[in-house]
């Protein structure tokens, strides 16, 4: 099950650090992904039927992998729990059901781009 879990969040995964419209020094872009990406995680172990704390780990362990502070890392995939268990609508649990809402899909390009417009339009907003 955490293989064919691997392979769908490592495809998103590649598919936006590999963009040329990634930014890495970008706090925003970051943020956006990685609530993005937690929700995809989301939605993938319930069909995959994977415990709440591996998708939390396995996560982290990829988010890190951004070269990004562990301890950023870990509050902002805790904040991202903590939203979900909660009744709380905000930008935050709005990109959380965003990514949740591809998981069933086989095409994921709207989703990738998606990250990149969201990022855009916070940016434009502040």
């Amino acid at each position: 099950m955490k293989s064919k879990f691997r392979q769908k969040t490592d495809f998103l995964f590649h598919q936006v650090v590999n963009s040329p419209l990634w930014d890495d020094k970008s706090e925003t872009m970051i943020v956006v992904f990685g609530m993005v990406y937690y929700g995809y995680s989301l939605g993938l172990s319930t069909t995959q039927r994977m415990p709440i704390e591996d998708i939390n780990t396995l996560a982290k362990r990829k988010l890190r992998t951004l070269n990004i502070q562990a301890n950023y890392i870990e509050g902002m995939i805790d904040y991202a729990y903590q939203l979900i268990q909660s009744s709380e609508n905000n930008i935050y649990t709005t990109l959380i059901e965003y990514g949740k809402s591809y998981a069933n899909h086989y095409e994921i390009d709207l989703l990738v781009y998606g990250i990149f417009e969201y990022t855009e339009e916070i940016k434009l907003n502040r």
